[in-house]
């Protein structure tokens, strides 16, 4: 029992650490120097970059210490990484598997509790 719920425990802070883009999509120009950006090209790459810099109406992809010059009219869309986001249950994949842990646990739960009134009785 202590097991599974210090699993479940551990699932739900995983999907904690994960990180979220905002789904609006913003311009190279208010995305600049704004934080983490993810950037998809209209081919359907998507790059992750630490910030966005802006030099003399040039943007580039800062990750780490390489710059990588970003072509604008290439470009679909610009997403900034949310300050505080974590998983919904709505939220794909990770949701489904906090909602299956979750039962998961509540079912185990349940059983615990009716295998624990059933000793008492037997007392």
């Amino acid at each position: 029992m202590k097991k599974s719920v210090s699993i479940a425990l551990l699932g739900i802070i995983l999907l904690q650490s994960c990180a979220g883009y905002d789904k609006r999509p913003v311009h190279l120009y208010k995305a600049a120097y704004r934080g983490k950006a993810r950037v998809v090209y209209k081919s359907g790459e998507g790059f992750k970059y630490d910030f966005i810099s802006s030099e003399d109406n040039n943007y580039f992809g800062v990750k780490g210490k390489n710059k990588t010059q970003l072509d604008s009219l290439q470009i679909w869309s610009v997403n900034l990484k949310k300050k505080n986001k974590s998983i919904a249950p709505t939220d794909g994949v990770a949701g489904g598997v906090l909602i299956v842990v979750l039962i998961g646990a509540g079912v185990l739960f349940v059983w615990a509790m009716v295998a624990f009134f059933n000793f008492v009785d037997d007392l």
